[in-house]
């Protein structure tokens, strides 16, 4: 084994370890939930610009309204766990305006699996929603 071949071996794990190999929020996902008895099926995305945006259609009661939301997300680590914090900047509920100055910033406990994500909300809720990676 060459020491070339060696050292780059070991660039390319530093690197790895420094950029921790965990898995991003970045990208698409399904939405697929139900939360306080009104179910939600669509998709987010969330972007490298730190925005993200959705488009989802809620249903309660035989009815249907479809949702769209923009705003910002970021993510940060605490204690070996990782929380995911969301801003509306604009939701729409069936294309009408909803007042996004009284909704608070929405933080969720986010866990990993192969291809999906749990939110679990940290507003004492005990919501919890699955997202899966959208192809």
């Amino acid at each position: 084994m060459s020491k070339r071949w060696l050292l780059a071996t070991l660039a390319i794990v530093c690197l790895l370890l420094v950029t921790g190999c965990k898995p991003s929020i970045v990208g698409k996902w399904n939405v697929d939930t139900t939360i306080q008895g009104v179910s939600a099926k669509g998709t987010i995305e969330y972007k490298k610009d730190n925005s993200m945006v959705g488009e989802l259609v809620a249903s309660a009661g035989g009815q249907q309204a479809p949702i769209s939301m923009k705003g910002t997300w970021r993510m940060e680590q605490k204690d070996e766990k990782q929380y995911l914090s969301v801003k509306f900047t604009e939701i729409k509920l069936a294309g009408q305006p909803i007042p996004v100055n009284a909704i608070p910033e929405q933080k969720s406990e986010v866990t990993f699996g192969k291809n999906s994500m749990t939110l679990t909300a940290q507003d004492g809720s005990g919501m919890t929603s699955t997202y899966t990676k959208a192809e």
